[in-house]
């Protein structure tokens, strides 16, 4: 059986450092801005560089155990030396990056499938058989290395990558992590596919992939759940979700894995205090798993509180939790839960509502629909005037809606909530590979071309993660599907409802409501002076009827499946609404606390 002690330390970042995963850190970077006989780069090796530094000054990368090919040195033959000298240094409990910024090219071979090649400074597009690099080739040479994680960040576009999606799904346990982090990997982001543009700009001073993968490891902005670690997967959806927003859409990164293995590729963010992490492992490394979830659940939410004890406290709280298994009176007092009246530090909200829109037909009460929500909000939970920005109209245009999201998404902090409330037309494109992608219609947008003109989801999804605040809440009163969103996997309420609430509200969630699917309608009445959606939106909240259980609290979760039966009624069966969370949100509860 697994050490339970060392688990829980690295489940949790409590004590954890890149040398408890790794060995030794290696990496091959490479950067081509001066072609022989293509077109030039302006970025490339300022793109290497940057990653070079990012490297061995944040994450434990020996600079030694680094080689940097620019320009003339990064020859077809300097390439493969270096490659091959790097994969042979690495040994089993290794990691290897390797890192190439330049051109990409993909050769469409006669069976209709893709050959892909990376171009060096001395390669020729004419003749990519004999001068440039296939991918087969450096997949070939990771199967040679003793290393444990190899991942490969090409800064280029191009087909032929041969990637396997298959992987553990993720889950925050003890489990998962010693799993991934035990197995060996081979993984893979590019910065696009087949065709896709790959963008540099003066304003970014990088490429658009260089400048994502720097902000989310730099910035930590792809540590999803925050937890202190970011996998390769997690870096790809940020990856991914970043370049699409910055490019418009026009560049969208692929990540996978070369072959069959299913561990990760790490990255620890913060280096932490190893007097704790002695003393744990010292004097109860023999400590097994044995009610592990429990455990696992009471260092998550208290781990900042556990380390505020002082040698006394932390060896009497070690001897109940390793002989008793139980929490004494001193843990009781000083590892305290959260209550209703500090989930929160601080309270955000953006609102927007249309009626008169520029090409599409005008709606009639989203705008009141607007200002009744930040009334409620104001009134009856204490968001502040000052954190609420309420769009209306002219004023919720494309590009001032985007400005405001990340506004709004910069400013909140860590212990804050965020609510996003969108009145007006939503609209489902379909792919040709049958893929939905939704939109929401900005008062200059037009409802017949949502790509060019409408929001995608893909960047409500984006600014989701930029965000460093606890909880998140979309409500979206807008008929469409494509949410980026998936099932409520939340965690079930047991008869502990304090300590469920206590539980859901300190654990990170992204959630969404919509007033209904791609094909239904979102219905307005006279009678209601709302729409269906709002018109219940406002009862639940006023009148506190989504409270289920009457706990004085109402979660996300029974505030969305309140409204899925009373606007399906109030609309017999014309429109129900959907209820999920984004990709990769953790399984809290945004939570609304009622005032006495």
């Amino acid at each position: 059986m697994y050490k339970l002690v060392p688990i829980l330390l690295f489940a949790y970042g409590f004590a954890v450092t890149t040398e408890d995963i790794y060995d030794n850190s290696y990496a091959l970077i490479i950067g081509i801005n001066e072609y022989e006989n293509t077109m030039n780069l302006n970025y490339a090796t300022n793109d290497a560089q940057s990653i070079q530094s990012l490297l061995v000054d944040g994450f434990g990368f020996k600079e030694e155990n680094t080689i940097l090919l620019l320009n003339e040195y990064a020859t077809k033959d300097g390439i493969l030396t270096s490659l091959m000298q790097i994969l042979d240094q690495a040994e089993e409990n290794d990691r290897v990056i390797i890192y190439f910024a330049g051109h990409c090219e993909t050769y469409r071979l006669p069976s209709g499938g893709d050959m892909g090649y990376i171009v060096p400074a001395d390669g020729n597009l004419n003749n990519l058989y004999l001068s440039s690099i296939p991918l087969k080739s450096i997949y070939d040479m990771a199967y040679m290395s003793y290393a444990k994680h190899i991942l490969y960040l090409f800064d280029a576009a191009f087909g032929g990558l041969m990637l396997n999606t298959r992987g553990l799904k993720m889950e925050f346990n003890p489990e998962y992590l010693m799993k991934i982090t035990n197995e060996k990997s081979k993984q893979i982001i590019t910065a696009g596919g087949r065709g896709d543009y790959v963008q540099e700009r003066a304003e970014w001073g990088h490429s658009a992939f260089a400048r994502s993968l720097l902000k989310g490891l730099g910035d930590e902005m792809a540590d999803d759940n925050k937890d202190g670690l970011i996998t390769t997967t997690e870096l790809g959806a940020y990856i991914r979700n970043s370049v699409a927003f910055d490019t418009d859409g026009m560049q969208t990164p692929h990540s996978g894995r070369v072959g069959t293995d299913i561990g990760e590729f790490i990255f620890i963010l913060e280096e932490v205090d190893d007097s704790i992490k002695e003393k744990l492992l010292d004097d109860y490394s023999e400590m097994t798993n044995i009610r592990v979830d429990s455990l696992v659940e009471l260092f998550k939410i208290n781990s900042d509180k556990i380390k505020e004890l002082n040698e006394k406290e932390l060896e009497e709280f070690l001897t109940n939790i390793t002989t008793r298994y139980d929490i004494s009176s001193i843990e009781e007092n000083k590892i305290s839960l959260q209550t209703d009246e500090n989930i929160y530090d601080d309270s955000w909200a953006l609102i927007i509502g249309i009626n008169k829109y520029t090409n599409a037909p005008p709606l009639k009460y989203a705008v009141n629909d607007a200002n009744a929500i930040k009334q409620i909000l104001i009134n009856n939970f204490s968001f502040p005037k000052k954190n609420i920005r309420i769009l209306t109209d002219k004023e919720a245009t494309l590009s001032t809606i985007r400005r405001e999201l990340e506004d709004i998404a910069t400013k909140s902090n860590e212990n804050d909530r965020v609510i996003i409330y969108f009145a007006g037309h939503g609209k489902t494109l379909i792919l040709p590979n049958g893929m939905e992608i939704g939109y929401l219609i900005p008062v200059d947008g037009d409802i017949n071309f949502p790509y060019s003109t409408g929001l995608a989801m893909d960047n409500i999804s984006t600014i989701s993660m930029l965000s460093k605040s606890k909880h998140m809440l979309f409500l979206m009163d807008a008929c469409y599907s494509g949410l980026m969103a998936e099932g409520s996997r939340g965690l079930d309420k047991t008869e502990d409802e304090e300590g469920y609430i206590n539980t859901v509200s300190n654990l990170s969630a992204r959630q969404i409501i919509t007033a209904g699917g791609a094909k239904q309608e979102a219905m307005e009445a006279d009678e209601w002076r709302h729409s269906a959606f709002t018109h219940n939106l406002l009862k639940a909240l006023d009148d506190w009827a989504a409270d289920s259980d009457s706990d004085g609290f109402i979660t996300a979760g029974e505030l969305g499946e309140y409204l899925r039966k009373t606007v399906t009624d109030d609309t017999r069966g014309k429109q129900t609404p959907e209820v999920g969370r984004f990709r990769y949100s953790d399984s809290g509860e945004f939570v609304f606390t009622r005032n006495p």
